[in-house]
């Protein structure tokens, strides 16, 4: 009889601790569903219609602001360098890579 008492009430502790354990995960971490949006493409007849967006790179560049470039790069310098010459990191040198082909370094 009292092994039975001594495997109830471990049991018991643990049924405890796991519906603790649960019901923090839920307060700390609670889950967020989204709702990822995804372009659809229609379809008409055989064919398909693409929308293109042109952009007017001279405008952007009249528009551009270079403090606030450098700050938005900041959080490139973790894996790119952008000095003439400069080596590769974890991803690769980002100097003079305008109208390069893709994956070419």
């Amino acid at each position: 009889m009292e092994l039975n008492k001594i495997a109830a009430s471990i049991l018991l502790s643990a049924l405890i601790i796991m519906i603790i354990s649960n019901v923090v995960n839920m307060l700390y971490n609670p889950t967020v569903h989204e709702v990822r949006r995804q372009p659809v493409d229609t379809i008409v007849g055989s064919q398909q219609k693409l929308e293109q967006v042109v952009l007017d790179t001279a405008t952007l560049m009249q528009n551009a602001n270079f403090e606030r470039g450098k700050l938005i790069a900041k959080k490139c310098i973790a894996c790119h360098s952008f000095e003439k010459g400069g080596s590769n990191k974890v991803g690769p040198n980002l100097w003079n890579i305008v109208g390069d082909k893709k994956a070419a370094w």
